[in-house]
C-alpha cells in the first residue's frame, strides 16, 4: 500500500504510516470484497483487496485530493500484490 501511495505523490514516511495504520485496521476483520479508505493530510483513498488463483491483489479504484475526485474501476489507478496473502479463488 506504501508503495501506491508513494505513486499518488505523499512523502514515502506519511505513506509507510498510512500503510501500517490501515494494515492494524484491517486486522481486525476481513477486508472481503468491500472498498475501504484510508486519509492522508491532503486526500483520500479507495482501496480493495481482489482475490485471485495465485494470491491477492490490493487495488487503488479512487482518489479524491480537494474536490477533485478520480474513480477508475475498470483498469484501476493502481495494483500490487500482496505478498504473503493466501487468499481462496474468487
Amino acid at each position: 500500500m506504501a508503495s501506491i501511495l508513494v505513486q499518488q505523490g505523499e512523502k514515502r514516511d506519511d505513506a509507510d504510516l498510512l500503510a501500517r495504520r490501515a494494515s492494524l485496521e484491517l486486522s481486525y476483520g476481513d477486508a472481503g470484497v468491500r472498498p475501504f479508505s484510508v486519509s492522508s493530510r491532503t486526500s483520500d483513498y479507495t482501496f480493495f483487496v481482489q482475490k485471485k488463483k495465485s494470491g491477492c491483489l490490493l487495488r487503488l479504484v479512487g482518489r479524491q485530493k480537494g474536490l477533485t475526485v478520480y474513480t477508475n474501476d475498470i483498469t484501476y489507478i493502481a495494483t500490487r500484490p500482496l505478498a504473503g496473502c493466501r487468499c481462496p479463488t474468487e
